[in-house]
C-alpha cells in the first residue's frame, strides 16, 4: 500500500496485499473517486486499475451570489474560479477571489456599488435646487439650477459624477445675488461709524449713521442699517437706524419708513419708492442713535446666530405647509425651538417663538416672552417685543464668558464652573442690591469703581462650584427704581469615562444631560457583558456602571486547499482545540494542533503543508556499495518530491535487476535492495524470431547457462546451442536464429 502515493486516498490499516487480493479505499473529504468502482487489484507487486484513485472533487451547488450583480460565469471543477457582474450603473468595487475547493466555494464574493451621484449627497450646494435629472450618472456633469436670489458663476466649474462620488470645486456653482443701494421714501441706506465718548458709566461707544451712495450694490451677507426721518420709524414701529443684511439679492428684513404705529405689511418695493425720498449728504450728515451700546457688551456668550442660511420667501405656495413668516428687530434675539430666526424666516403653524434681547444685560426687555403663529399670517409689529435702552436707576448687569444665553433669555452655566454678575447702579450714588428665590445661601459683596474718573457702584454675585441648587431667579435692584430679573439654570454634565483597552467609548452629544453613551468592543470576537448603553441623568451622573468586554471564542482559521482543520467543540468556544491535518502526499510545518485562550485568540500559529523534497547528497546514504544514480535531468541538488533516478552499476557490474530512486514522504529516498554483481543482460532477440531462451531473465550471474530452441519446423541457424555468462559478457557474440531447413545449405 505504501506504493500507493496519491493525495486523498485513504490506505486503511492493511498494508500489504497478496496477488490478486483486492483493495477497496475511500477517499478523504474534498474528493471524489475517479471513477465508479473503489478498488484496486495487486498484480505480481504491482497495484492495476484506474490510478490515480482519488480526485479532488468539484462543486456540485451554484456559487454564491451578489447584491445589484449576476455570476457572469464558473465551472464546477476544483480551482476554477467564479467571474462576477455588475448590473447596469453599478461597478465592481472590488475583484472576486470565490474559488471552488474540494468540493466547496471559498473566498469573498465582489461587492457590486452604485454609480451614480445624488444630489443630496452634494458638500457644496449652497443656493443650488434639485436638477432634473436625479441621480447623475457615472461620468456625467450635473445640470445647475439656481434658487431664487442666486445665479450660476462660470468661475466654478459643475460638480461632475465618477463612481458614485461627487468631484467638486471647494464652493457652490451658485452664487448669491448682490443687494441694490436704492431709494427709501423718507429714508436711505446708511453704513454706522463707531466713536468712544466718556459718560457716568466710563466708556460709551456711540454711532453715527453716514448715508450710502444710490445705485451701488452689496454683495451677499453685507449689512447696512436703515435710517428714517423723524418722525418716521422703520416699518413703523419703535425703532430707527435699524439693521438689514443682503440675502438672496434682497435685503431683510424690507427696507420701509413709516409714521409710528402704522400697520406695515410687506409689498412690492416699486410701490414704496415715490418722489419724496430723504436728501441726505453722502459724507457729512450724521445722526446719533437712541440706542447706545455699552463696551462689556461684546463678552456676552450669546446663543444667538444671525447668519441664518435660509433664504426668506415673501409669498407662500399653494403646495407648501402654512407658516408665520417672522420680521422682528435686529436688537431681538428670536428661536422657534432650536431654530435661530432672522427676518424673513418661515415659521411652522402652530410653533411658538420665544424672545430675549441681543444685548442682554443692557436693554430692557419689553413685551411678550413667546408668541404663537396661528392662522397663516405674519405678525403685526405690536405683536413684537422690544428693547430699550436703559434709564437713569435701571442697573445693567455684566455677564462673562461662563455663560450662554438660552432661547428666552436663560442664562447656563456649566456644572462646576465660578461665576460672577456684576450689577451697576446707573447713575444712582447707591449700592444695588441682590435677592434670590433660590434657598442657598446668597453670596455677594459690594464696591466702589473709580478707575476712570467716575464713581461707579457695583454689587457682584459669586456663585462657586455651580450645581443644579443654584437654579432659580435672581434680582438686582436699586432702593425704589426698577428691578432687573436673571434666570440662571445649571448646565449639567456627566464626566467622560476613562479610556479603555477593551472597548471604544462614543459620546453622542458632549454628555449633556438625557443624552447617551455608546460601548463597542475593539476585539470583534468579544461581546460586551453588562449595558451596552448608558444615559446622562439630570444629576450629572450616568445610569449605571459600563460593561466589561468578554470573548465569545475564538476566529475562524483560513483553510488551504491541501489542509483540514478540525475544532473540537466546533462552536471553537474559549479553552477549545484546532487540530491541523495535511492531505498527502503534502507534510505538516508547525504545530499540530493550537488552543483557543480566554482572550479569543489562539496560542499560536496556522502551521503550513508543503510538499516534501529530497536532498541529493542524502540518496548516497541509502545506495548499495557499486550502485549510483543516472544524473540525467538532474540540475540541482534539491529534488522534489515523486522524482525518480534510475541505478546502475560502475564499471563492468551489473544490477541483479532493474531499479529506481524515489523521493519519498517525509523527505527520504526509497531504494530497494538491489547490488552489484558481475553478470549479462538479457539477451536481446528480435520480435519476429522464434528463438527460444531458457531460461529467461534479465539479468544472469557470473558462470550461468541459457540453453537456446526453435519451435518444432525450425532450427538453429549455427550450431551454438548454449552461452556461458562471462564477466565480459556472453561467450557468443554473435546468437544464432531459428531458420528454415530447407533454407541451410548442406556443406560436403
Amino acid at each position: 500500500v505504501d506504493k500507493l502515493q496519491f493525495p486523498g486516498l485513504v490506505k486503511g490499516r492493511k498494508n500489504i496485499y497478496k496477488h490478486r487480493e483486492v483493495f477497496r479505499f475511500e477517499c478523504e473529504k474534498g474528493y471524489d473517486v475517479t471513477e465508479s468502482e473503489k478498488k484496486l487489484v495487486c498484480n505480481e507487486g504491482t497495484w492495476k486499475g484506474n490510478l490515480p484513485p482519488c480526485k479532488a472533487a468539484s462543486c456540485v451547488t451554484s456559487p454564491p451570489s451578489i447584491k445589484n450583480g449576476r455570476i457572469k460565469s464558473y465551472s464546477e471543477l476544483h480551482s476554477s474560479f467564479v467571474s462576477y457582474e455588475c448590473e447596469e450603473d453599478y461597478f465592481l468595487q472590488s475583484s472576486s477571489n470565490v474559488q471552488c475547493l474540494f468540493g466547496e466555494w471559498k473566498g469573498n464574493p465582489p461587492l457590486c456599488k452604485d454609480a451614480r451621484c445624488y444630489f443630496q449627497n452634494l458638500k457644496f450646494k449652497n443656493g443650488m435646487t434639485v436638477p432634473f435629472k436625479d441621480p447623475v450618472l457615472n461620468g456625467e456633469v450635473i445640470e445647475v439650477k439656481c434658487a431664487a436670489g442666486y445665479s450660476v458663476t462660470l468661475s466654478v466649474k459643475p460638480p461632475w459624477c465618477s463612481n458614485g462620488l461627487w468631484t467638486e470645486y471647494g464652493t457652490s456653482p451658485c452664487k448669491p445675488n448682490n443687494c441694490p443701494v436704492h431709494q427709501i421714501n423718507n429714508g436711505a441706506f446708511t453704513k454706522r461709524l463707531a466713536k468712544v465718548v466718556w459718560r457716568w458709566n466710563g466708556r460709551v461707544t456711540e454711532y453715527e449713521y453716514v448715508m450710502e451712495t444710490i445705485g451701488t450694490t452689496k454683495p451677499a451677507e453685507e449689512r447696512l442699517f436703515v435710517s428714517c426721518l423723524y418722525p418716521f420709524t422703520f416699518q413703523g414701529r419703535n425703532d430707527n437706524d435699524v439693521q438689514v443684511v443682503c440675502s438672496g439679492g434682497r435685503w431683510t428684513p424690507t427696507p420701509a419708513c413709516h409714521p409710528l404705529g402704522y400697520h406695515y405689511e410687506k409689498e412690492s418695493l416699486a410701490a414704496r419708492v415715490t418722489n419724496h425720498s430723504i436728501a441726505m449728504s453722502s459724507s457729512t450728515s450724521t445722526t446719533t442713535s437712541p440706542n447706545k451700546e455699552p463696551p462689556f457688551l461684546s463678552n456676552i456668550n450669546s446663543a444667538t446666530d444671525l447668519e441664518s442660511t435660509e433664504t426668506p420667501t415673501a409669498e407662500r405656495k399653494p403646495s407648501e405647509p402654512c407658516y408665520c413668516l417672522y420680521e422682528g428687530s435686529v436688537d431681538l434675539v428670536a428661536y422657534s425651538g432650536n431654530e435661530s430666526l432672522k427676518a424673513g424666516s418661515k415659521v411652522r403653524l402652530n410653533a411658538s417663538v420665544r424672545f430675549h434681547c441681543f444685548h442682554f444685560g443692557y436693554h430692557r426687555f419689553m413685551g411678550s416672552r413667546e408668541i404663537l403663529c396661528k392662522n397663516c399670517r405674519p405678525w403685526h409689529s405690536s405683536e413684537y417685543p422690544s428693547c430699550v435702552v436703559p434709564v437713569r436707576g435701571d442697573v445693567i448687569i455684566y455677564l462673562n464668558s461662563n455663560q450662554k444665553i438660552l432661547p428666552g433669555g436663560i442664562l447656563t452655566i456649566d456644572q462646576g464652573a465660578d461665576v460672577k454678575f456684576n450689577c451697576i447702579s446707573n447713575g444712582i450714588a447707591d449700592y444695588p442690591s441682590w435677592s434670590t428665590t433660590v434657598p442657598d445661601q446668597l453670596l455677594s459683596f459690594k464696591s466702589l469703581d473709580q478707575s476712570d474718573g467716575y464713581d461707579t457702584y457695583l454689587n457682584t454675585l459669586s456663585i462657586h462650584n455651580a450645581s443644579p441648587r443654584h437654579n432659580g431667579f435672581y434680582r438686582c435692584s436699586v432702593s425704589g427704581n426698577r428691578a432687573r430679573e436673571i434666570q440662571i439654570c445649571i448646565h449639567a454634565k456627566c464626566k467622560m469615562f476613562d479610556e479603555s483597552e477593551e472597548f471604544h467609548i462614543h459620546y453622542d452629544n458632549k454628555q449633556e444631560v438625557n443624552s447617551s453613551v455608546l460601548f463597542t468592543c475593539k476585539n470583534s470576537n468579544a461581546k460586551l457583558e453588562g449595558p451596552n448603553l448608558l444615559t446622562c441623568l439630570s444629576n450629572g451622573e450616568w445610569s449605571g456602571h459600563p460593561p466589561r468586554c468578554v470573548s465569545k471564542g475564538c476566529p475562524q482559521l483560513p483553510e488551504t486547499g491541501t489542509m483540514l482543520i478540525t475544532y473540537s467543540p466546533e462552536d471553537r468556544a474559549r479553552g477549545s482545540t484546532a487540530t491541523f491535518h495535511c492531505f498527502q502526499p503534502s507534510v505538516r510545518k508547525g504545530n499540530s494542533f493550537i488552543k483557543c485562550l480566554p482572550n479569543g485568540e489562539w496560542s499560536g500559529v496556522v502551521p503550513t503543508c508543503t510538499l516534501p523534497s529530497c536532498q541529493m547528497e542524502k540518496l548516497f546514504e541509502h545506495v548499495p556499495e557499486n550502485v549510483v544514480p543516472n544524473m540525467i535531468n538532474v540540475t540541482n541538488g534539491t529534488l522534489p518530491y515523486g522524482f525518480e533516478l534510475q541505478l546502475t552499476c560502475e564499471g563492468d557490474l551489473r544490477l541483479t535487476e532493474p531499479a529506481t530512486a524515489k523521493c519519498g514522504r517525509n523527505g527520504d529516498w526509497e531504494v530497494p535492495k538491489v547490488s552489484c554483481v558481475p553478470g549479462c543482460t538479457s539477451i536481446q532477440v528480435p520480435a519476429d524470431s522464434n528463438l527460444i531462451i531458457d531460461p529467461e531473465r534479465a539479468f544472469y550471474r557470473f558462470g550461468e547457462f541459457v540453453s537456446l530452441y526453435c519451435n518444432p519446423g525450425h532450427v538453429l541457424s549455427a550450431e551454438v546451442e548454449r552461452l556461458m555468462c562471462l564477466r565480459d559478457g556472453w561467450s557468443e557474440n554473435t546468437i544464432p536464429t531459428c531458420v528454415d531447413p530447407s533454407s541451410l545449405t548442406e556443406v560436403v
